[in-house]
């Protein structure tokens, strides 16, 4: 049976982009190139028990940017193999999040 690593692209409809990884050395320097990108965001780490980190909420606050930054991270997630699988959208009230879900066969080391 083929075991796969996860990620997500989360874009909430107001300033916030979420990206989610099972492999940090994949997800971090993502989130470090959004950084790079937008002077003016904020990113909060989130680890697991282990202490890896698997979550990055960043905050950007250059509203207009948030879902091309969104389109760009699945990008990038798709130029080191990894594969969409899921784009859905959620509505909460009158706010539409966007969710990319891609895989990766964990065997893949494609960087």
């Amino acid at each position: 049976m083929t075991r796969y690593e996860y990620a997500e692209v989360h874009y909430d409809g107001s300033e916030w982009l979420t990206l989610r990884c099972s492999d940090s050395t994949v997800g971090a320097p993502i989130a470090a190139n959004v950084n790079e990108l937008v002077r003016k965001c904020q990113i909060t780490e989130c680890r697991d028990e282990t202490g890896e980190t698997f979550r990055w909420d960043i905050r950007i606050r250059q509203f207009d940017k948030v879902t091309d930054l969104m389109f760009w991270a699945a990008a990038q997630l798709c130029e080191r193999g990894w594969e969409p699988f899921a784009a859905f959208r959620d509505k909460y009230g009158s706010t539409t999040a966007v969710h990319f879900g891609l895989k990766r066969d964990e065997h893949d080391n494609t960087l």
